[in-house]
Formats: structure tokens, C-alpha cells, sequence
């Protein structure tokens, strides 16, 4: 994004979709009511590159 800010929108799926539970996303709430991704890790020991998470992203934030 021109930005800087990142396009995860803390919407959750690829941490609710991840079989090996390899995802961790926290959020805030901004002032206008949308969500700010706080932090988001993917932990590389656990992935067993499935896919899933990048299939569900609704704003292509997760790339292979």
C-alpha cells in the first residue's frame, strides 16, 4: 500500500483455517472502527504449506 501499512485486515480466516494452527494474528480497533493488525506471525515449524491460509485472504495479504 502507497501507506506503508500492511494489507492484512485482521479478519482472522487464515488463522481459523490453518489445519496445523501455525497462525497468530492480534488486532486493534481504530478510531474509525475498522481493525489494525497488532501482530501477525506465521510460525514456519508448524506450516505445512497447505495453501489454505492463502486461498481464504480475502485481500491477498499472505503470498507464497
Amino acid at each position: 500500500y502507497p501507506s506503508g501499512e500492511e494489507r492484512c485486515i485482521a479478519c482472522k480466516l487464515c488463522e481459523a483455517i490453518c489445519p496445523a494452527q501455525a497462525i497468530t494474528i492480534e488486532a486493534e480497533e481504530r478510531a474509525d472502527g475498522s481493525r489494525r493488525t497488532t501482530r501477525y506471525d506465521i510460525d514456519m515449524t508448524k506450516c505445512i504449506y497447505c495453501g489454505f491460509c492463502q486461498e481464504a485472504c480475502p485481500v491477498d495479504a499472505i503470498v507464497e
